[in-house]
């Protein structure tokens, strides 16, 4: 079994600079998820989009388990990233009132 580890980057390892700038050019549109009901509540999360897409490290691994097989493993840490999105909660109370709040949220990892 041969294994092998290199960074993406070659020249520098440690810097990931180029790489983060055009990630962070990069906005992502995600699908709007279902809406969740609990306990005569309801909460809808719509028009979700990620910015500001950035990692640490990336490292690459390469094995050979046997003549006819490679593997090769991506992993990647660091990874930061910016959501926007809009919600509406709706609340029910013994199914006679319902009082409805809505506003914008951002989250960050």
């Amino acid at each position: 079994h041969n294994n092998h580890h290199r960074n993406l980057l070659e020249q520098d390892p440690d810097n990931f600079d180029p790489l983060n700038e055009i990630l962070s050019s990069i906005t992502l549109k995600l699908p709007d998820p279902p809406t969740v009901s609990q306990s005569g509540a309801d909460l809808t999360i719509t028009e979700i989009v990620c910015t500001e897409l950035n990692v640490d490290d990336i490292q690459l691994s390469h094995s050979v388990p046997s003549n006819t097989t490679q593997r090769i493993g991506v992993d990647v840490t660091g990874v930061e990233i910016a959501c926007t999105f809009e919600w509406e909660a709706t609340v029910s109370l013994f199914g006679l009132t319902s009082t409805t709040s809505s506003g914008t949220g951002k989250a960050l990892s």
